[in-house]
């Protein structure tokens, strides 16, 4: 009996260290699985926003669009008022002569904090790289609790690589700070 009871024994050991390799391996398995499916999910999220930012959008069939709720930066046009060269117009060209608007209001400056603009790197100091990173801060400004990398890149219309470039800048400056939640990303400012 005491060799039954051992022989027992040893056949319950033998069969507990098989089980404990059996799960070592299934933990390797399912960590390799959790790491395909965060890469993975990491690149599909990508493809949708670029497809998102890429795809042409179609034509609204109401003339006027809709109004957004997302601020949006209105840039300064120039006047388009046609130049009228003799002193006297005539009946029809005095039809086409539009009258001045009134004035419009300046474009929105950003106000940057002493030091920091002479920090930025060399590739934003040009005026249009520069307008592109004001117009980040600016909507990064008005929005109230942060706003998502697509979010941000159709108000402020700058393409997905550009915007992504200019928040990694302003992250370093340590102008905005970027806030992990369930959705994804949140940029704001500071």
């Amino acid at each position: 009996m005491n060799a039954d009871i051992k022989r027992e024994f040893r056949r319950l050991r033998n069969a507990m260290r098989e089980l404990d390799t059996n799960v070592k391996k299934l933990s390797v398995i399912n960590n390799s699985v959790v790491d395909f499916n965060t890469k993975f999910g990491g690149l599909m999220t990508a493809i949708s926003l670029q497809q998102g930012c890429i795809e042409p959008r179609a034509p609204p069939s109401d003339p006027t669009p809709p109004i957004s709720k997302i601020p949006v930066l209105k840039l300064a046009s120039t006047s388009t008022t046609p130049e009228v060269k003799d002193s006297k117009p005539s009946k029809a060209t005095k039809s086409l002569v539009k009258k001045p608007s009134k004035p419009t209001k300046p474009a929105r400056t950003w106000n940057w904090p002493k030091g920091v603009r002479s920090k930025m790197p060399k590739k934003y100091q040009t005026p249009t790289e520069m307008e592109k990173v004001e117009r980040v801060l600016m909507v990064l400004t008005d929005s109230l609790r942060g706003m998502s990398i697509g979010d941000l890149v159709k108000a402020s219309h700058v393409t997905v690589i550009q915007c992504k470039e200019i928040l990694q800048t302003l992250m370093k400056l340590e102008q905005i700070k970027r806030k992990r939640e369930k959705e994804g990303f949140i940029y704001c400012r500071i």
